[in-house]
């Protein structure tokens, strides 16, 4: 399994291969300040990924909604070309937030990691 750190601002990011999925765990908030790394690491992903990448929020305390805009068009492109964004461990407060703006019904959203995979 490949592990690799990526980004070079305040947003940590590992990013690895995980049998074919790529997993993506930022540690920190997710925010319009780090949105461009979150993008790119995305790009990244879905650009070596055959079809199914999970992103970690268990490191994220928070996620505004300039990284909600950039999850949203992630999802909307990996799903375009075959492939599926899950998004797994968000904390209460990120769970609240995809609540409140109903986006728990559009991402595919998991408590854990097993049960992304399984799903």
């Amino acid at each position: 399994m490949a592990e690799k750190a990526s980004g070079t601002g305040a947003l940590k990011l590992d990013v690895r291969d995980m049998g074919g999925r790529i997993i993506v765990a930022p540690d920190g908030a997710l925010t319009y300040e780090e949105c461009r790394q979150l993008d790119e690491a995305l790009a990244a992903a879905a650009k070596g990924c055959g079809r199914e990448i999970i992103l970690d929020l268990k490191a994220v305390p928070l996620v505004d909604s300039e990284a909600l805009e950039c999850l949203w068009k992630w999802h909307e492109e990996i799903e375009r070309q075959g492939g599926i964004l899950k998004i797994i461990s968000p904390n209460d407060v990120c769970r609240d937030i995809f609540i409140a703006t109903r986006l728990v019904h559009v991402f595919h959203v998991y408590d854990d990691l097993a049960r992304a995979v399984g799903a």
